[in-house]
């Protein structure tokens, strides 16, 4: 008996190991650059160091006088301090050196310290420093993250609803306070349907809480996946197109003059992607599109 429960001790460990460490690996990377971020934090400053993919063209002015989208991911607990080339599998810069072209900047960010919650300050933080630093358009900004990131998405759009175009959580948990603050910003949320980590209910509440304070938020769950889903999601054409299709500014509020930057944020835009109670179909996904597999709202 005392073999037994020293095997099970050692096999929980070495899955605990397996979820910190997020399947993260050291790569070369030769579509992103590194950069840093210093956050105030009383007298001193806190670097958060990131990867960032600049679409071609990306600093060349544009015919339409229009800047481009920022996307800013939130990584989860494990993906940590100073080393940029640790890209965990199957998140939004494994994508893009994988030879995902998106037409946005896309800012991969680390925390200084493993298991360090994503705070509000700090993202807008990330968003301003990518805004001065880089040609983004402050109307068509979107966040996405990975269980802690993903927390830290409804955290930012809580708090600060009035600067996010579209929000995609995965994995994600947190309480509903403050929540219909939110109702203005689309949300696609995302989680495996046999996630023992961070359980799909727990999220599926912010959603629930979302929609009843009169928010579009779409929810699909991957009925037969666990905690690891990132791969499968972040594959999907759709999601990358959804989001570009929000934007702060109506379009009804643009003059002439104004250039065009992409649709407004609409329900029809929202449920373009994902409609009634029924399964959102995974479109054409890259070179893993058999990896997408069924989703259900």
């Amino acid at each position: 008996m005392q073999r037994v429960e020293i095997r099970d001790l050692c096999l929980l460990v070495v899955a605990c190991a397996l979820l910190l460490t997020g399947c993260a690996r050291t790569r070369a990377i030769c579509r992103q650059t590194p950069g840093a971020y210093a956050h105030p934090c009383g007298a001193s400053t806190r670097t958060f160091h990131y990867l960032l993919y600049r679409p071609p063209g990306h600093g060349a002015a544009r015919p339409d006088g229009s800047r481009w989208p920022l996307l800013v991911y939130l990584p989860g607990a494990s993906t940590h301090g100073a080393d940029v080339r640790a890209i965990p599998d199957g998140d939004p810069a494994d994508e893009i050196e994988r030879g995902r072209d998106l037409p946005m900047v896309v800012l991969s960010a680390m925390t200084p310290s493993m298991g360090e919650a994503w705070s509000p300050e700090v993202v807008i933080g990330l968003v301003d420093h990518a805004i001065a630093a880089y040609d983004v358009d402050p109307e068509r900004v979107y966040l996405t993250g990975v269980c802690v990131g993903g927390t830290g998405v409804w955290d930012t759009i809580k708090a600060y609803p009035e600067r996010i175009a579209a929000a995609a959580p995965l994995c994600a948990w947190g309480s509903t306070r403050g929540v219909a603050a939110a109702a203005e910003v689309p949300v696609w949320a995302f989680h495996g349907g046999l996630d023992i980590f961070t359980f799909a209910f727990r999220h599926k509440r912010l959603v629930d809480a979302h929609r009843a304070a009169g928010g579009e938020a779409c929810w699909t769950a991957y009925p037969f996946s666990m905690h690891w889903i990132w791969a499968q999601t972040y594959a999907r054409d759709d999601l990358y197109a959804w989001l570009l299709a929000q934007r702060k500014t109506p379009a009804a509020t643009l003059t002439d003059a104004s250039p065009p930057r992409g649709r407004a944020t609409s329900r029809t835009s929202v449920h373009a992607y994902a409609t009634g109670s029924g399964e959102v179909p995974a479109r054409g996904t890259g070179s893993r599109a058999d990896r997408a597999g069924r989703t259900a709202r």
